[in-house]
């Protein structure tokens, strides 16, 4: 193993602040005796003269009190009408929100921070905007100007008076993303400028690195800061196979750590090793964890409760009131006990298994007989064996055969009220729902006259209370576990850094991804990480002694000899590097993510967005981009989406996967189609349930399919992006043959004297299509690339065999809608590496396989087989548009 010592040199304070600032930013920090670092203190000075500033510095530099400590001032003396602070992810904006409303406290401003998200009202939208200091991410600002046309007028008349932006962590808003925040705030601008006569608002960047990005976004001043972080030990060894994370661990438990995350870069890895290495436990290491996370029975409380000696009339309207609050399905109960059930309840829980148009018969049919049942009451009360032996015969009746399984299943899943059944408290306790949270239980105790301490002590006792599985004890040791991901549901992860942190565990391991690089304080004394990106790197890395002092270590695992090799080759001959050297050299050795800087779809996008202003958005772009109204007409725009993949959605709340990953190992019946622009469908299983099932099958592109139904083409030419309908294109293909790009168009187009001899044919008396033939006799290489707009189908491969489309439970076909996407053929193999960028899904060069029960499948032989190169997809709206120009352009 290699290691070098990796030497910080720490901050210095400016001693020279004083006045309202000083004061301010030691009522933040609480600390009555500190002052700023120099890099914050020149931050100071440059935004309370009004002017621009660029800081740039590590982690642990304090760059968002750099900003926020003056602005915060001039937006109190009304130097600065409004000033919002944008966030590249939710996780950081969390992290920082609490610092940004503490220190409006401070000032008697707390009501004046508002929270734009996603999913808001108008009346919500408008109270926020209100506000003075606006928070928010990007994505959530373009959900806004997607939804509906009524609230970008709104939108844009609140940002335009904004007269300081802050763009945190900018180097995170790289390539596209960059490029469409950099066009969204020209057009504030422009509308400042031209409607208000007010000069272009300040924009502050704090980035850990100045890219390319950060030039185009701000004119500020530069500023570089230091962080106060320690001296790191940082080894790094290659890997002949992959590494054994639990052996590993175990390893470095033995050389002793107090803190130590390890950081995966994928979620399913990180998922897998936590439950392949820990176990649950009730062990005493974890009951520091119990009065936030830990829970327990509902009736094991009540009844715990009443043995510590609670007020019995107090702790039963307490437990009737809460069960007020809950519900439990029809299957849990025992079938002599009564249940009240209405009409309504009845067909919202039943009717969306049935799956079909309002209209039709078998719909009807179902409502007829629910009906009926309800005649005489719109609510009905019955045993749970009475409503079973309704619902049963259904079973019989042809109409329903081949849905009543998931009639039935719902229905006697359906849930019911407290106020709904003949139970008692005691009963339904019994039955272990719901859980109580001890974090809750304080207030509750000392209305009973029942001492939490006693009562929880109690419950360790009867070892009753429980951990969320993702707090947990690693085998054969008393060191505890927390997981901590991206995949997890957002209320799930809240509070589990914190939990980590934790002074009262002596030792603990975080497992985690890319999720902890930014957004979350805090600090690690061992950090293990496998090879990634440079920047993803240098991020994990300031995980490590941000509180300085002490002998922090960092520990890079890779099984990729060159990067080791280079390092090798760096550092050979020295001990120790300054931290700029080093970060010089990670940035030079581990890989470098690529991404566009521009994008044509773009510019046609926000001059759509411009428009949509009304007569405000047609005097700043007075006349329409053709393009535009036949994007409109095809399939619409997908902006500012980070991702333009719909996702399949799991049944934990929030989490989504990707549909190339997910759809190869879940059965047609776990799948329900979704009509979303985020999710193409919903799957009936858990992260956790996925992970662990077996790969069964690879998910490929339907090129045939895909091809035959394409919505619009486009080409870029002399600058521009325009259009050629499919129908002239593609329908040159004869019975038998296989419908791909290289057989239909590449080859056909490809020469000179064919292009020439189509324009002489009928096929030339559309408009479009002539055009492009005469920009492909200008650019040949035109024809190499085909990039289109549409819905992509999907098929499953398992291998040695035909492939099959993928449905779900109802038949309907699972697919991505309005997708751009770039074919690039078979013999284009020298442009491989283009496609491997950062911004852009692709699939390699691969087999194809077809359902075979319809001949337009079928190649000349009739295998059912046919091969293709590259298929991208977006990650980011654009990404296609950007690659196919960079592969086109002469």
């Amino acid at each position: 193993m290699n290691f070098i010592l990796v030497k910080n040199t720490p901050p210095h304070q400016d001693r020279t602040v004083s006045g309202e600032e000083l004061q301010l930013f030691r009522q933040v920090i609480s600390d009555s005796e500190a002052y700023p670092f120099t890099h914050q203190a020149q931050a100071f000075q440059l935004i309370g003269e009004g002017r621009e500033c660029i800081l740039v510095a590590g982690t642990a530099a304090g760059k968002t009190l750099a900003v926020l400590v003056p602005l915060l001032l001039r937006v109190q003396k009304g130097e600065s009408r409004k000033a919002m602070f944008l966030y590249p992810a939710l996780a950081l904006l969390e992290d920082q929100l609490e610092t940004i409303r503490k220190a409006a406290a401070c000032l008697g401003m707390e009501e004046q921070v508002g929270y734009i998200y996603g999913g808001m009202s108008r009346q919500e939208l408008i109270a926020q905007l209100n506000k003075k200091i606006i928070v928010a991410t990007p994505d959530a600002v373009y959900w806004f100007l997607e939804k509906n046309v009524k609230y970008n007028s709104l939108l844009f008349y609140a940002l335009c008076h904004v007269d300081d932006f802050v763009l945190d962590e900018a180097h995170l808003l790289s390539g596209l993303m960059g490029y469409n925040l950099k066009k969204f705030l020209d057009r504030l601008s422009d509308m400042r400028q031209t409607f208000l006569q007010k000069e272009r608002f300040r924009t502050h960047v704090l980035t850990a690195t100045p890219t390319e990005v950060v030039s185009t976004l701000s004119q500020g001043e530069m500023i570089y800061g230091r962080s106060k972080v320690g001296t790191v030990q940082f080894e790094f060894e290659p890997q002949q196979q992959k590494p054994e994370w639990g052996k590993l661990i175990r390893g470095e438990v033995e050389r002793g750590f107090s803190r130590m995350l390890l950081v995966l870069n994928s979620a399913a890895g990180a998922h897998r090793i936590f439950f392949e290495e820990t176990v649950e436990s009730d062990h005493p290491a974890l009951h520091s964890f119990y009065s936030e996370f830990g829970y327990a029975a509902f009736g094991t409380v009540v009844e715990t409760m009443l043995a510590c000696g609670g007020n019995a009339q107090q702790v039963e309207e307490w437990a009737s009131a809460s069960l007020a609050q809950e519900s439990w399905a029809l299957q849990e109960f025992s079938n002599e006990k009564l249940v009240t059930l209405s009409l309504e309840r009845v067909m919202e829980a039943t009717s969306k298994a049935l799956r079909h148009e309002s209209g039709s018969k078998l719909m009807e049919e179902w409502e007829s007989i629910v009906a009926d049942y309800f005649q005489e009451a719109p609510e009905r009360t019955a045993t749970v064996a009475e409503w079973k032996a309704w619902v049963t015969p259904l079973k019989q009746k042809t109409e329903f055969s081949l849905v009543f399984a998931e009639v039935e299943q719902k229905f006697l899943s359906m849930t019911v009220p407290f106020s709904a059944t003949s139970l008692t408290i005691q009963e339904l306790c019994r039955l272990g729902k719901p859980k109580l949270y001890l974090s809750s239980l304080e207030a509750v105790c000392e209305q009973a006259s029942v001492s939490f301490p006693r009562l929880k002590q109690k419950l360790i006792d009867r070892r009753a209370i429980r951990l969320p599985k993702y707090i947990s004890i690693l085998k054969d040791t008393n060191i505890p576990v927390i997981l901590y991901t991206g995949s997890m549901p957002k209320r799930a992860r809240r509070g589990l850094i914190q939990a980590f942190q934790s002074s009262d565990a002596p030792q603990a391991i975080l497992i985690s991804t890319s999720a902890v690089e930014v957004g979350v304080d805090f600090d690690v004394d061992l950090l293990v990480t496998e090879s990634c990106t440079g920047s993803s790197f240098l991020q994990r890395f300031g995980r490590v002694g941000r509180r300085g002092g002490g002998h922090q270590r960092v520990r890079l695992v890779t099984q990729d000899g060159s990067v080791t090799g280079k390092l090798q080759e760096s550092f050979a001959g020295r001990q120790e590097v300054t931290r700029e050297t080093f970060s010089e050299v990670v940035e030079s050795v581990m890989k470098k993510r690529l991404y566009f800087t521009s994008s044509p779809y773009l510019d046609v996008l926000h001059r759509h967005v411009t428009r949509r202003l009304g007569e405000v958005g047609r005097l700043l772009v007075p006349e329409r981009d053709p393009l535009e109204t036949t994007l409109l007409e095809k399939g619409g725009f997908r902006y500012g989406l980070r991702s333009t993949i719909p996702q399949v959605d799991l049944r934990d709340e929030g989490i989504g996967r990707d549909p190339f990953q997910i759809l190869g190992n879940v059965e047609s019946d776990q799948l329900r189609v979704v009509d979303s622009p985020f999710s193409v469908a919903e799957a009936n299983l858990y992260f956790d349930e996925w992970i662990y099932k077996p790969r069964e099958a690879k998910v490929l592109i339907d090129q045939v399919e895909t091809l035959k139904r394409v919505k619009l083409l486009l080409y870029f030419h002399r600058g521009r992006l325009h259009h050629v309908e499919p129908e002239a294109l593609l329908l040159r293909v004869k019975e038998g043959y296989s419908f791909t790009y290289d057989s239909i168009c590449h080859a056909m187009l490809n020469e000179e004297n064919n292009v020439k001899s189509l324009l002489k044919t009928s096929y030339a008396n559309d408009s479009s299509l002539k055009l492009y033939l005469e920009a492909l006799l200008e650019n040949p290489k035109l024809n190499h690339y085909l990039l289109g707009l549409g819905d992509v189908f999907l098929t499953k491969f398992q291998g040695g065999g035909i492939g099959r489309e993928i449905t779900d439970r109802d038949g309907q076909k699972v697919m991505l809608k309005d997708q751009m996407f770039l074919v690039e053929p078979k013999q284009n193999k020298q442009n491989n590496l283009i496609i491997k960028n950062e911004e852009v899904w692709y699939t390699g060069y691969e087999q194809e396989l077809h359902v075979n029960s319809n001949k337009d499948y079928m190649n000349k032989s009739g295998s059912g087989v046919t091969t293709f190169g590259h298929i991208a997809l977006d990650r980011v709206a654009g990404a296609c548009v950007a690659l196919y120009r960079e592969l086109v352009q002469p």
